[in-house]
């Protein structure tokens, strides 16, 4: 009997779930389920305004279903937004947009952004958020007055009365904003980073009819600025120019990409700007995987390029200067008395003499400007925004005082290491490494970045893309990226040539960025868009500034440029960079997709869809399983083609054929001849074999014509 006990409980225990692993595992299900952050719905109410609504009905717009956040990626959750041309895609998200506008112009409105465009408080709104970052629910509500955000316990609430803003946390009403209410509604919110690169989105003139307020200093009755602000109404401008890439250090929790100056875009500095944000992601990438699709960096070639900083200053400034080389001016400023230039060079430990060529002396002319920029740009630094703009450069005979100040500043932007002060520190480390450089004129030759860091020991084992970006030349030095497609590469590898062969080839099938076909540019200029701005935000310590951990990804018309084969892989290259790039690890990611491609729906569930038409949600009309489901459905059941699948001009031309050959009325248009010719260009099999029926019903057909019939009804198992 005690025997056979012990066999039974031996056989109980070795069945039961180990204690430890139940544990580890119920440990990881809930660190899985913290890394989330998903926008679930947002509400727009009746007593929205038309013009915020456009054609937006007033009800629940749900983008996400909870059982699918986590289908995709750990901390990554994607859903999509679909419907016809005007079915209301863009206006919804544009009420999204809206919504956190007016929290950051609400939350930052008292916050010093000096180089940052004005932000605008609209108003009309009426809509309520709803997300949800871990297991703890918010929501963002706006109204025609007032922006509150309330989440895990903690609210905040900005009324607009009479001109004047009362403002609560917690339920508590509060003299004024601080610097401190900023960082802790970040950690509370997200970041919204946009792109949208269709010719005809975010045209400000299309936002003019828009009521904005602007929070302005009080005026007398003479026009004369008091110390107290106001919500003032403005009659012109356009809130969509706000929130365009904007340098506030990423306070205010939107970017809409690219720039847009009134309403275009300047496509050549997209490029130079997409470049340059390409260098570090794929050379950090370059042995791991690719970032550019199909294709491999063989080397990035830099070249020194005076001019970029010759554009920074005035030109009367640099005229006034008793010199002829800019290397030289900077050197007869840094040589006055009682200089700005030396002050600065001084606080980063740093001289200049006649000695240097005109590459190190353009470099340290380069630190003092981009000093001078970041005391304009940048509410960190704005103690030293009275320091002046970038031409005091050149200036000298400064009083003590000032030139304290000016040391100071050199000294803060040394001590701190975010992405604003990124270039600073490019340029001090390139500037010290070639202090212990003979060959300096090396410099002026074109250089792949191998060779710059192999001559002057630059350390290229970097665990990250931010350190990566920390190893770069500074902008000075303009980089060309050479790809070369991964087949090739490949080939060449495995072939039985020598090294040096195998390299002579590899150069010589290399391409340019630039020669990349423009659907794979347009992939890149989207995802490094993203990349880039997220790395940027990642630099922020949470501990000193307005640091943000959540994004929300808004892509509209995606697919734009895309060949099918593109649309089809999208989602997948997209959740494959941020997994190798380890942003999801470091932030909970939302995606938006706004498409037409029925290819980027066959990636979604189903519950992940809202669908539009015409202007109302009809999600609930959609029984379709679009994962994985067939394009031809996907197009059908989807997308609203209610006319089909055949191009409106051949349906068209296909009817007219039938009516003519069910018809016994004479037609101008048709005659056997050419509807003879017309349904042998018929590419359906079906239709082209139903055309033929009736045409030989109408003009009788030989014999042979009437057994091709036959035989093609047995091929397609239709009977005759």
């Amino acid at each position: 009997m005690t025997d056979f006990l012990d066999e039974d409980m031996d056989e109980i225990l070795e069945n039961m779930p180990d204690p430890y692993n139940t544990i580890e595992q119920e440990i990881e299900e809930e660190c899985k389920r913290m890394r989330t952050f998903t926008i679930r719905k947002i509400v727009v109410h009746d007593t929205c305004d038309e013009k915020i609504l456009k054609i937006i009905k007033p009800g629940e717009y749900v983008f996400t279903d909870s059982k699918y956040d986590h289908f995709f990626l750990e901390g990554v959750t994607v859903c999509s937004v679909v419907g016809k041309n005007g079915c209301g895609k863009s206006s919804l998200i544009e009420i999204l947009f809206r919504m956190v506008n007016n929290l950051g112009a609400m939350m930052l409105k008292e916050l010093d952004r000096p180089a940052a465009e004005m932000l605008y408080f609209i108003g009309g709104i009426v809509a309520d958020l709803h997300f949800s970052i871990g297991d703890k629910q918010g929501m963002l509500c706006c109204t025609r007055n007032t922006v509150a955000l309330a989440h895990d316990g903690h609210s905040f609430e900005w009324n607009k009365q009479d001109g004047k803003c009362v403002y609560r946390i917690n339920g508590e009403e509060q003299q004024k904003n601080e610097f401190e209410v900023a960082k802790n509604v970040a950690a509370h919110f997200f970041y919204l980073i946009s792109t949208n690169y269709s010719m005809q989105a975010y045209i400000d003139a299309d936002y003019r009819y828009e009521t904005i307020y602007s929070w302005q200093p009080k005026k007398d009755e003479y026009g004369k600025m008091l110390a107290d602000y106001e919500w003032h109404r403005e009659e012109t401008g356009s809130w969509i120019n706000s929130v365009f890439h904007k340098n506030d250090g990423y306070m205010c929790p939107i970017v809409l990409n690219p720039y847009r100056n009134s309403g275009q875009i300047d496509m050549a500095k997209e490029a130079h700007l997409t470049t340059n944000r390409l260098c570090a992601l794929l050379l950090q990438s370059k042995n791991e995987y690719q970032i550019v699709e199909g294709y491999r960096l063989v080397h990035i070639i830099y070249r020194f390029n005076q001019r970029y900083l010759l554009e920074k200053f005035d030109r009367q400034v640099l005229r006034d200067i008793p010199v002829e080389s800019v290397s030289g001016k900077f050197l007869y400023a840094y040589v006055q008395d009682n200089s700005y230039a030396k002050a600065i060079l001084d606080g980063y430990r740093i001289d200049a003499s006649r000695k240097m060529n005109y590459i190190e002396l353009t470099l340290r002319l380069y630190l003092v400007y981009k000093t001078f920029s970041i005391a304009n740009k940048y509410p960190q630094y704005s103690y030293f925004k009275p320091l002046g703009s970038v031409n005091n450069a050149f200036k000298n005979n400064s009083n003590k005082q000032e030139l304290q100040l000016v040391k100071e500043l050199a000294e803060m932007i040394n001590e701190r290491n975010t992405h604003i002060e990124l270039k600073v520190h490019q340029t001090i480390d390139l500037i010290r490494r070639l202090d212990n450089f003979e060959d300096k004129k090396v410099f002026e030759r074109a250089l792949a970045y191998e060779e710059i860091c192999g001559m002057l020991g630059v350390d290229t084992n970097c665990e990250s893309v931010m350190d990566r970006y920390n190893t770069l030349p500074p902008p000075l030095f303009q980089p060309t990226i050479y790809l070369i497609k991964d087949e090739m590469y490949k080939s060449i590898i495995d072939s039985t040539f020598d090294a040096a062969e195998k390299e002579a080839l590899i150069a010589k099938n290399t391409i340019t960025l630039s020669e990349l076909s423009s659907g794979e540019r347009q992939f890149i200029y989207t995802t490094s868009t993203l990349l880039y701005h997220s790395f940027n935000i990642l630099s922020i310590p949470k501990e000193e500034r307005v640091a943000y951990r959540n994004l929300c990804m808004v892509l509209e018309e995606v697919e734009i440029c895309f060949h099918p084969e593109y649309q089809r892989t999208f989602i997948n290259s997209l959740l494959k960079l941020m997994e190798r790039t380890k942003l999801n690890k470091d932030f909970r990611i939302f995606v938006i997709v706004v498409t037409h491609s029925p290819f980027v729906l066959s990636d979604m569930p189903k519950g992940n869809i809202l669908y539009l038409d015409n202007g109302y949600n009809v999600t609930s009309e959609k029984h379709l399983n679009t994962f994985g489901a067939n394009v031809n459905e996907l197009l059908c059941q989807s997308f609203f083609l209610s006319g089909g699948f055949m191009g409106e001009f051949a349906k068209q031309r296909i009817e007219s054929l039938v009516n003519y050959l069910k018809s016994d009325k004479p037609n101008e248009e048709w005659n056997a001849e050419n509807a003879k010719e017309l349904i042998e260009l018929v590419g359906d099999e079906v239709i082209q074999y139903q055309l033929r029926q009736l045409y030989a019903a109408k003009f009788g057909g030989s014999e042979s014509y009437r057994n091709w019939i036959a035989s093609e009804a047995r091929r397609l198992g239709m009977g005759v």
